[in-house]
């Protein structure tokens, strides 16, 4: 029985107000995958809560962005979050795009979205504001997301070490 791959239909743009509850669900799906790995991805309380609060004030930042990849103008099926960062005194990069949050729909991965909302920010908002490069932090056990960052070519270069006391 043949099986003919049917082309997903998406828009990438900037998010609005009006997306961030769907926004919101998404992190929260994956934060819950990531407390499966480690159990300091768990959320407080109200964790939901304060990243709508937080998303909607970098909606009106310049130097922030969130942007959507939305079918028929209504389903959210991943989103990108990230923001600039220029604060070096020493060193000679001094602009990075920084990606906070990538999420895409469990049900709408492996198609391409994530990758369009990569290029789209790294091409867009991330040349908009002169960076020289982007930055990311991934879990070490996250072998879908190290994967999928080293094919767009990120690469190893710190690693963070946590002690608890």
């Amino acid at each position: 029985m043949d099986h003919i791959k049917q082309e997903l239909k998406y828009n990438v743009s900037e998010a609005t107000l009006k997306d961030i509850p769907k926004i919101v669900l998404l992190w929260g799906e994956a934060i819950n995958w990531h407390a499966s790995l480690d159990q300091s991805f768990i959320l407080q309380e109200n964790g939901e809560e304060k990243y709508a609060s937080f998303l909607r004030e970098a909606i009106f930042s310049e130097k922030q962005t969130i942007l959507k990849a939305e079918k028929d103008n209504k389903e959210v099926l991943g989103f990108i979050f990230g923001y600039i960062s220029d604060k070096s005194m020493f060193f000679r990069r001094k602009i990075t795009a920084h990606i906070s949050d990538i999420v895409v729909h469990k049900d709408y991965r492996n198609k391409g979205i994530g990758t369009t909302l990569m290029e789209t920010f790294e091409k867009g908002f991330a040349k908009k504001h002169n960076a020289s490069s982007i930055t990311l932090y991934v879990h070490p056990l996250n072998e879908i997301a190290l994967k999928f960052y080293k094919k767009l070519k990120f690469k190893e270069q710190l690693r963070l070490l946590i002690k608890e006391i």
